[in-house]
């Protein structure tokens, strides 16, 4: 069986993975195992590693069953099992778990296309992805695997559901959806087109509200805050990013009061002219910024405020209502084209005409609609303050409107500024009437006291729509009775489940026509009653898989509190960007209820936040059509460039051509999709490289935050390097070991001459200061580093003398390089490690492999297993990290003149040069200016430089 595997070597390939034996042979063998603990009450392969008072939960974010792996996926998982095979080594109880977030859209989508049911379609692309990732040799625990989709997860989906219910946590209100009037059904936003159409009908979409469920997010949105300080493994970005959804902010409420209220108590002839319609409530903004209000030039709405029809009606003529109304329109194609995006150019204003009376400024203030104001923040309503802050110069510049700056600034002029400027003030007011000169934080108490003011905090983020009219999702469990109202499912009859054996047209709300599972009995009365046909969003399925995870096969609770807090929470969870808002959001809004509600311990779901970059490689394109091109259809000639003088004597230079229609192809490097035809099947790369190969490239191309862009040259010198270590390997197992019986057992020993002894220690050291530069580059997720350390220990060991290649250090270092490759690439090393162990002569065992002392098998294995999955991570040994000698690089006036190897002990490297009879003549008739001493891999270097003459 070995010689199958040894003869793979060749081409560093897995065997034929087409060879249903082939993988068969490699999951007995060496490659696909599931990894489970103890904790589970299954066997724990690596019982012999095992330490009961460390836990490690290594977690990638588990896919969409697309039916295909791409190289993101993994990417991704690649990062997770390195981590987690070293703590494993290191011996670590460690969860590395794998499912599948299994509902949404694209398998009804699927459904339509294929006439398939989305139950099937997943299940046949969660098998499907199952396979290619056993291929890659992933080391996850596939007895704790799970899927959203099935019942036996749902149910807890659902159990979580009546628990925030009767918390008062979830709860029902009328909202907007996008309605497709021709199929009868809510589309996503992402279902709507840049034209307000459906995707698939066409139809116009219209708004349209309807009853839908909540989640009470905006309950917890001070500890969701709050709480980002607790998490130092987590970056700046994504924490800001956190912040920035959850957007709180401390300020004030300031009524403005409308024209008919400001009436009866102000006769100025800057008031707005008799109102035309009903009579307009005042306007109350939100500011953090109260001492700015003498710099207020304009009142400013969201054109979807709520007193909007009233504005209209009380407009000038029926012409500015014409005028609103073509604004209106504007901004709702504004609002389809561009989503939520504010750039400049999208700022649309307008001027209603209309004023309203400031009571602390006694003056009148127009009102503006403009689209950068949103209803759903604060109260839709802004005070333009335009000269101290940067949006509403921009209104105000549009709108023609003076600019009043009202805070003193430390600066030697004070011009009247042509834009708006905010610059470090000095804390008092200007141009502010009868306050001019009063400290800010005196004025803001002063219109606290005086009730003109009100403090508020609040929140941008919104409470967590959960309701989706589509089929494929988790069931509410909720029942509608006409007397009872919404009835929650008794949790005893729980799941509510999912018909699966249906026809999916994508017309209407699928679950609404089940006339058999929509009609039943209410639980209080007994009345006729119906089933809610909402369905869940998938982020409620992703919000506690993680939780799930460590006891998926419970069929009696959610989930063991006792192994959640053991396991909880998770290590490092690695993942895409993409996911830094939501996702997080919600699984951190769910723990912290599930931790209210004393099932666990923790509040915060995830220590270790890695998100990684995106995978991407070149992008073809036909420079006339602009359409993306195969690279099966990209050939690239050399086309010699004009000298300039009529000549041909210019550079050459490669050009891709489209081999279709022969124009020249423009190349960028982009993110792979599938849309751009520059995606990179995994399968090809194993087919060609082997896993082993590929997952060694994708550490050490980039580090994971990072996006890697994909070379083929990069990759080949993997698989090279790998080659390399193979040879080294099979060398010393194929050489003359009849001499053995002349050398010494030990490096310390006489009989070595000075130069081997000092040759050997070199390794010694060098193999053992790898085994931190190794692990710590795991730990800190540096793997790149990690493998560049290792590149470096076997290029040494390839380049030692034929009797040095004799030793048992440097057998012992041929082990410990294999050890630090498992992380990375672990077939490989799994080969290489039972060769090392067995295919060493019977006659040489006692001498290379046998008697060793703890401190050697913890730093070279066990001899005696010659399995590297029970094997643990080597540790150095403190006396190989000692050297009797360090290299000593010299150099004049940075220039480099010599490498000398000197004794630990000499420290005045000074007088060590200016003393040696080799360096001596470079002082004479030369006056030192500076030395610098420095660092280097192997010792120190000295730099002298002297003083121009």
């Amino acid at each position: 069986m070995f010689n199958l595997y040894r003869s793979s070597l060749k081409n560093l390939k897995l065997p034929n993975i087409n060879n249903n034996n082939s993988i068969k042979s490699i999951s007995n063998n060496f490659g696909i195992r599931s990894y489970t603990t103890n904790s589970n009450n299954n066997n724990n392969i690596n019982n012999n590693n095992k330490n009961d008072n460390s836990k490690f939960y290594s977690l990638s974010q588990f896919p969409y069953p697309s039916g295909a792996l791409h190289m993101g996926h993994v990417r991704v998982y690649t990062i997770s099992d390195c981590i987690a095979r070293l703590k494993r080594m290191q011996g670590y109880d460690v969860i590395h778990p794998m499912g599948w977030d299994a509902f949404g859209l694209p398998a009804e989508n699927a459904a339509i296309d294929k006439q398939v049911s989305p139950s099937e379609w997943t299940n046949l692309n969660i098998n499907s992805m199952r396979e290619q990732l056993k291929l890659l040799n992933f080391q996850f625990d596939w007895d704790r695997e799970l899927s959203t989709c099935n019942k036996d997860y749902y149910r807890w989906t659902q159990e979580i559901f009546l628990r925030l219910l009767k918390s008062g946590l979830a709860y029902r209100k009328s909202a907007t959806v996008n309605w497709d009037p021709i199929d009868q059904t809510v589309l996503a936003n992402e279902q709507v087109d840049a034209q307000g159409r459906s995707w698939r009908s066409n139809a116009i979409v219209e708004k349209k509200e309807m009853k839908q469920w909540f989640y009470k997010i905006t309950s917890m949105a001070d500890r969701l805050a709050d709480d980002l300080d607790q998490l130092p493994g987590w970056s700046d970005e994504i924490k800001n990013m956190q912040k920035e959804w959850i957007g709180r902010s401390h300020g004030h409420l300031i009524e403005f009061q409308s024209p008919s209220s400001s009436s009866s108590s102000s006769s100025s002839s800057s008031s707005s002219s008799t109102l035309k319609g009903k009579p307009l409530s005042n306007i109350t903004v939100f500011t953090t910024r109260a001492e700015t209000i003498y710099g207020v030039s304009f009142l400013a709405i969201s054109p979807q405020h709520p007193e909007i029809n009233e504005i209209r009606a009380n407009l000038m003529d029926d012409e500015k209502r014409l005028e609103l109304d073509q604004y209106l329109k504007e901004i709702q194609e504004i609002k389809n084209k561009m989503g939520a995006q504010e750039e400049v150019e999208n700022l649309k204003t307008f001027n209603t005409g209309l004023t309203f009376y400031q009571p602390i400024t006694k003056k009148y203030i127009p009102l503006i609609l403009s689209n950068f104001v949103h209803a759903d923040y604060g109260t839709g309503a802004v005070m333009g303050v335009p000269s101290h802050n940067r949006s509403d110069y921009q209104v105000a510049k549009q709108q023609n409107l003076k600019l009043l700056p009202v805070l003193g600034i430390e600066r030697e002029e004070q011009q009247q500024p042509e834009e708006c400027y905010d610059y470090s003030n000095t804390g008092k007011l200007i141009n502010s009437d009868q306050d001019t000169g009063i400290d800010i934080k005196e004025f803001i108490k002063r219109l606290e006291d005086q009730k003109l003011i009100k403090r508020q905090t609040n929140y941008r983020i919104h409470d967590w729509l959960i309701s989706r009219q589509r089929y494929w999702g988790t069931p509410i469990p909720i029942i509608v009775c006409e007397k009872c109202g919404d009835v929650p499912v008794p949790s005893e009859q729980l799941p509510v489940e999912l018909p699966i054996d249906i026809q999916f047209t994508g017309k209407g709300n699928l679950l609404n026509q089940l006339d058999q599972w929509k009609n039943v009995k209410c639980p209080c009365c007994g009345s006729p009653a119906t089933r809610e046909t909402d369905t869940m969003d998938t982020f409620v399925d992703s919000s506690w898989y993680f939780l799930r995870f460590l006891d998926s096969k419970n069929s009696e609770s959610i989930f063991s509190t006792e192994l959640v807090n053991r396991f909880m929470p998770v290590d490092v969870y690695v993942g895409g960007i993409e996911h830094a808002i939501l996702h997080l959001l919600y699984s951190r809004f769910i723990t912290k209820f599930l931790k209210d509600q004393q099932l666990i311990d923790h509040s915060e779901p995830f220590k270790v936040l890695l998100a990684q970059g995106l995978v991407k490689s070149p992008t073809y394109r036909d420079s006339i059509t602009n359409k993306p091109i195969h690279p099966s259809n990209v050939e690239f000639k050399t086309i010699k460039s004009s000298s300039g003088n009529g000549g041909n004597s210019g550079k050459s230079q490669q050009q891709a051509i489209n081999k279709l229609t022969g124009n020249q192809v423009s190349v960028t490097i982009e993110k792979m999709s599938k849309s751009k035809l520059n995606g990179i099947d995994p399968k090809e790369i194993i087919d060609k490289y082997g896993s082993d190969t590929l997952k060694t490239y994708i550490l050490f191309k980039a580090p994971p935050e990072k996006s890697l862009d994909w070379d083929t040259q990069g990759i080949e010198g993997c698989k090279k390097w790998l080659a390399r270590i193979d040879v080294s390997i099979q060398s010393f197992l194929n050489q003359d070991f009849t001499s053995i019986k002349q050398l010494p057992s030990s490096s310390s020993s006489s009989e070595f001459s000075e130069q081997q002894s000092k040759e050997v220690k070199d390794i010694l050291f060098e193999t053992h200061s790898t085994m931190n530069k190794v692990t710590e580059s795991i730990d800190k997720h540096s793997f790149n580093t990690g493998i560049a350390s290792l590149m470096e220990l076997s290029n040494t060991l390839q380049k030692c003398s034929p009797s040095i290649k004799l030793t048992k250090e440097y057998y012992q270092s041929l082990r410990a390089l294999t050890l630090m490759l498992f992380p990375f690439s672990p077939i490989f090393s799994q080969i290489h490690w039972k060769s090392l162990i067995d295919d060493l002569p019977q006659s040489c065992k006692s001498f290379y492999s046998e008697n060793y002392s703890l401190s050697e098998q913890q730093s070279y294995g066990n001899s005696n297993d010659n399995d590297i999955f029970n094997q643990r991570w080597p540790k150095p040994s403190p006396s190989a990290l000692v050297r009797d000698f360090i290299n000593l690089v010299i150099q004049f006036d940075g220039k480099t003149k010599g490498v000398e190897s000197i004794p630990t002990s000499i420290t005045d490297f000074s007088s060590f040069v200016q003393s040696s009879s080799k360096y001596s003549n470079r002082f004479k008739d030369n006056t030192i200016d500076q030395i610098f001493i420095g660092t280097t891999k192997t010792g120190n270097s000295i730099n002298f430089t002297f003083k121009k003459k």
